[in-house]
């Protein structure tokens, strides 16, 4: 059997990860090692495989572990992006993006919150994490999900006495049901640190702004 396998964790199926691919002998088949152990991952393992069917690979598949492939040349994927993780882990989205080619993501579950934010008039969506995929600095941010613009929120909600990491999106101009749902959220700007207000009513205001610098935001 003639072609190439390309074996590697491809974590955020980089521009470097699809040059590799490109310049490999046909039919091409991309094995995405998951090592269990990693950590600071920019993608999950599904993510990984959308990407890289979308890119054109012909085949991708996961392993646990480097596979014995008979009859075909194997080359090994080098880890990239460290550059692109410290810009996402500083809240670099923007720089982020310029390695990434596609500004970076968020990825979870959405799963019950508190419910504050639908009491505020501004219901978010909760992600649930793998707490391997490095988060990016605690703020606001402006980006998308499921094709609408988007304000979210990462850090500990420091107005109502928080410590717990949330990951809450609000998603401009969506009516509908996200529980239980997978969810991509692109994030495309940082717009500001989080922070305790006087009142809830200046906490609503400054909202109302985030969604509307959201609403005017350029994807990078």
């Amino acid at each position: 059997m003639t072609g190439t396998t390309v074996v590697g964790d491809f974590d955020g199926v980089l521009p470097g990860h699809l040059e590799l691919l490109a310049a490999c002998a046909p039919p091409v088949v991309a094995v995405v090692v998951d090592d269990p152990a990693a950590d600071r991952l920019l993608t999950t393992v599904e993510r990984r495989l959308e990407l890289l069917a979308a890119a054109g690979v012909e085949e991708a598949r996961v392993a646990a572990a480097r596979p014995q492939l008979g009859g075909r040349e194997v080359v090994e994927a080098p880890r990239l992006g460290g550059d692109v993780r410290d810009h996402v882990a500083a809240g670099r989205v923007r720089d982020a993006a310029a390695l990434l080619g596609r500004p970076p993501e968020l990825e979870g579950t959405v799963v019950g919150g508190d419910a504050r934010g639908t009491g505020l008039g501004f219901p978010t969506a909760n992600l649930a994490l793998d707490p391997r995929l490095l988060v990016p600095r605690y703020g606001i941010y402006a980006g998308a999900a499921l094709g609408h613009r988007a304000a979210i929120s990462i850090g500990t909600n420091p107005h109502y006495g928080g410590g717990e990491q949330r990951i809450e999106a609000f998603l401009l101009d969506f009516e509908g049901d996200l529980y239980g749902r997978r969810l991509v959220v692109e994030l495309w700007e940082r717009l500001r640190d989080e922070r305790a207000f006087a009142t809830e009513a200046e906490l609503v205001e400054q909202i109302a702004r985030d969604v509307e610098a959201a609403r005017a935001a350029v994807r990078p």
